[in-house]
């Protein structure tokens, strides 16, 4: 990190998290006597950002501070979100002093964040160290059973498939079916085991989530882990899940970070953060029962009233019901395009419980992860999930480096007649007669 700033605010801790993807180290300062004894003692910060949030800040501590940062050669950044006359009169003061200041209209808590993270980086000429490429995208849901878990694993290995390098987070921390999902053995290290008493800047840093990083040896599909027998979801505050993620967006080596959130989005909002602080997307498995689209409703009413500008990152995944059940799934396409216009409908997941518990057996029989990707390549399941995985790429601009897997038609319809004949081997061999969109 190569700048740094002091930090005197009621919001600075979440000013500090916010600017980690600037690489700034940020102090949050307790009160107005801490940050003038750093300054004293020959602390020389970059710069000190000052605003009128904090009980016991007036005018005139703020000007003593502009005097002080001004003879250290310590740049003074202040806001005032109090608009009258004093506040005009001191703006103009900080400014004589060669300071930046300026008045904000900003009102609520991030709106105050972010402004404050705008007004610092713009001063300072600060640039984001997120890697251009890196694509966050959430799969987000507001109840529990609608197969988020089924939903990510498809898409993951889809994306692998196609040659994208796939990171999965798991923020579903009090209920992740990640792990068993992709038989995962005991032994990772979750991110919420580093350490506690460490700096909420240096505790997640790129380096530091590489070393935990769990490269999955049969699917090309990397995973950041959040909890384990030891670390519950209580160990993670929603400021140091956001300085893990934005430390997650500086890793170069991978294109896409899928991550699962959980059910509770109101205690842990992981969903509205992506789309809105990282400028992500949200793909939401949308099964058609009336629970279900209760939980889809709800979902969409909290992202509109957090941001109307969200719903245009949203992506909704068909989810076919089970076998025999009377629910269909044009009620929930009905209830997206009568409702939610601007949310995409990008496919429709089948239920391919043949070719699901198939991979089971096999991942049991061999001792490793098999998908139903790899073993039914000409299932419906396969052709309906790189159709997603394009629907994606090409709303989110991932680039894919490989061709769409593809088969003939035939092959489609008999797999369906006599699956057993078109399965790949569960020893990775790759069946000959699946070819590419560019070789057909």
């Amino acid at each position: 990190m190569n700048k740094e700033i002091f930090l005197l605010s009621a919001h600075s801790a979440a000013i500090a998290t916010a600017l980690v993807p600037y690489g700034v180290e940020a102090t949050a300062t307790p009160n107005v006597t801490r940050l003038m004894a750093l300054l004293e003692n020959g602390q020389t910060p970059s710069a000190v950002y000052l605003d009128d949030t904090l009980r016991g800040i007036d005018d005139n501590v703020i000007r003593r501070m502009a005097k002080l940062a001004q003879t250290r050669q310590v740049a003074v950044i202040v806001q005032m979100f109090q608009s009258t006359e004093a506040a005009e009169s001191l703006v103009q003061n900080v400014e004589d002093m060669s300071g930046f200041a300026r008045i904000s209209d900003r009102r609520t808590p991030d709106a105050i964040v972010e402004a404050a993270v705008e007004f610092i980086a713009s001063t300072l000429r600060l640039q984001r160290e997120t890697h251009a490429a890196f694509v966050p995208i959430c799969v987000a849901g507001a109840k529990g059973g609608i197969g988020k878990t089924f939903l990510i694993a498809q898409i993951a290995v889809g994306l692998a498939q196609r040659g994208v390098r796939v990171l999965v987070v798991d923020s579903d921390l009090t209920n992740s079916g990640l792990i068993p999902h992709f038989r995962i053995p005991r032994g990772y290290t979750p991110y919420t085991s580093l350490e506690r008493d460490t700096a909420t800047s240096e505790r997640f840093t790129p380096d530091r989530l590489r070393k935990i990083i769990y490269q999955h040896p049969d699917i090309g599909v990397h995973f950041l882990l959040g909890t384990d027998d030891q670390n519950v979801a209580a160990d993670l505050r929603l400021n140091d899940w956001l300085a893990m993620m934005f430390n997650v967006l500086r890793l170069s080596e991978y294109d896409v970070a899928l991550v699962d959130t959980g059910p509770d989005i109101n205690r842990r909002p992981y969903a509205l953060e992506v789309l809105s602080r990282m400028n992500g997307w949200a793909v939401i498995p949308a099964p058609p029962g009336s629970g279900e689209r209760y939980g889809l409703e709800t979902l969409m009413g909290k992202l509109t009233a957090y941001s109307e500008d969200a719903l245009h990152r949203c992506m909704i995944v068909l989810m076919e019901p089970e076998r025999g059940s009377q629910n269909k799934v044009e009620t929930v396409t009905h209830l997206v395009k009568s409702q939610y216009p601007k949310v995409d409908i990008i496919g429709r997941m089948p239920r391919d419980a043949y070719i699901v518990s198939l991979a089971d057996a096999a991942s049991e029989e061999s001792g490793r992860f098999v998908s139903p990707l790899e073993l039914g390549p000409h299932r419906q399941l396969c052709v309906e999930t790189h159709n997603i995985v394009e629907a994606i790429a090409q709303k989110t601009g991932i680039y894919l480096p490989n061709p769409k897997p593809s088969s003939a038609w035939w092959k489609q319809i008999l797999s369906r007649i006599a699956p057993d004949r078109f399965l790949n081997s569960t020893l990775n061999q790759r069946d000959p007669d699946v070819q590419s969109e560019v070789g057909a």
